[in-house]
């Protein structure tokens, strides 16, 4: 037998304790390592929405305004050749 006593250190002559301490910082920077690619995943997602959000509504105002040039074209006549018609109008019967 060695002469150690069973239980009181680990077999490369470490205490245990040392082993349970290593364990929970690695435990512990996993888990805060884990929380921060979370946060940043949320963030990152949050900032692409506002600017999808922002794009979204730059296309609805250049809709508006170009529907709104074009009905202006209508009822004044500045349409030229064809502007009594409407697009599907002039896509089934021709130009």
């Amino acid at each position: 037998m060695s002469g150690r006593a069973s239980g009181d250190e680990s077999t490369a002559g470490v205490p245990r304790w040392v082993y349970a301490a290593l364990c929970a910082v690695v435990a512990a920077v996993t888990a805060v390592g884990v929380w921060l690619v979370s946060y940043q995943g949320r963030m990152a997602r949050r900032a692409a929405e506002g600017s999808l959000a922002t794009i979204a509504q730059l296309k609805v105002d250049q809709i508006e305004a170009w529907r709104s040039e074009r009905e202006g074209q209508g009822r004044h006549g500045g349409g030229g050749v064809g502007a009594s018609r409407s697009p599907c109008e002039k896509t089934a019967g021709g130009i």
